[in-house]
């Protein structure tokens, strides 16, 4: 995430003190979350997912917990034993 500010030319100091304050957790990326990126990759690999989609499905399995997504191609995904909810 603070690689793409950075890549724009974007302060990421006020950002992450923002993010500081908010609930939002920010979870690090580990061997059981790289590990379903992983498993995933074959059925993901025709729909162009990155690291980062294949990443955030990974925990969603984990914490078993639903995934929301613009990318529609998510959703036409069978196999990724995880609810994809559209947000379009």
């Amino acid at each position: 995430m603070y690689g793409r500010f950075i890549r724009d030319g974007i302060a990421v100091e006020p950002l992450v003190l923002y993010l500081q304050q908010t609930s939002i957790e920010i979870v690090v990326f580990d061997q059981e979350q790289a590990l379903q990126a992983a498993e995933i990759f074959p059925l993901t690999k025709p729909y162009g997912l990155s690291l980062g989609d294949r990443a955030c499905i990974g925990l969603a399995k984990i914490r078993n917990l639903a995934v929301l997504t613009a990318d529609i191609a998510w959703t036409e995904i069978n196999g990724l034993n995880v609810d994809v909810i559209s947000i379009r």
